[in-house]
């Protein structure tokens, strides 16, 4: 063997294995943040249980191959008014993508100024209520088109529930902390658009917030309403549910 061309042979293997690594990340493009998909479980298959108990981390997300993976294969939202169900858990009346090691639970946030921004999709088609799950979905993993920056942005929820004398209510949330009046105001024009663009009658369109009590008490949010106290008395009212 010619020991003058050892050299570009070391050369060209380290430069196919450089190769071969760039191609790799670029097809799994990691995300800057990992997401967990949360399911929170029917509280009459967790009766003995707490809230937090019935949320079951399904799988993590850390690359945009990941992402679509997750999307492609797992039921749409719009499923869970006629029943989701996951092995040996039962029927499931919340999904969630949310910050991995974080949890949807208020009692996690306290000290944050955490709020919900909520948007209501009850009445509307299937095709609507799937393509505003993900369209949050999209801008929470991607980071882009949010109001917000990164840090702010918690994660993004969708839940079924029946209210008391009511019909299944389903409602898309973003959960953010550390946010001020004015910013919560841009998330929920944000929101509201993302609902017009999902095709929600603009006749039925209703975003509203609920902040954490423990940010009331910091007085960085106005004080209670009527109205709203009567809101958060409801609400209370099927706290273990959340």
């Amino acid at each position: 063997k010619d020991p003058s061309k050892q050299p570009s042979n070391e050369h060209s293997k380290q430069h196919s294995k450089q190769h071969t690594k760039q191609q790799t990340k670029q097809h799994t493009m990691p995300l800057n943040s990992t997401w967990d998909l949360i399911y929170q479980m029917h509280s009459d298959c967790t009766r003995d249980k707490g809230y937090t108990e019935s949320l079951h981390t399904v799988l993590n997300v850390a690359s945009v191959s990941r992402f679509w993976m997750l999307m492609n294969n797992v039921p749409p939202p719009s499923m869970m008014v006629h029943g989701i169900t996951m092995r040996r858990c039962g029927p499931i009346t919340s999904m969630t993508l949310f910050v991995s090691g974080q949890r949807p639970v208020w009692e996690d946030f306290v000290g944050t100024c955490c709020c919900t921004v909520s948007i209501m999709l009850t009445r509307q088609s299937a095709q609507s209520i799937d393509k505003a799950w993900l369209d949050a979905c999209v801008c929470t993993v991607g980071e882009h088109d949010i109001p917000l920056p990164s840090s702010k942005w918690l994660g993004v929820r969708i839940v079924n529930r029946p209210y008391p004398g009511k019909t299944l209510s389903v409602r898309l949330e973003v959960w953010i902390c550390k946010v001020s009046q004015e910013e919560v105001a841009l998330v929920m024009c944000w929101l509201r658009s993302l609902g017009l663009a999902a095709g929600v009658n603009k006749d039925q369109l209703n975003v509203s917030c609920m902040w954490h009590d423990d940010a009331r008490a910091m007085k960085t949010v106005p004080p209670k309403t009527g109205t709203q106290r009567r809101q958060r008395r409801f609400r209370g009212s099927v706290r273990n549910d959340q």
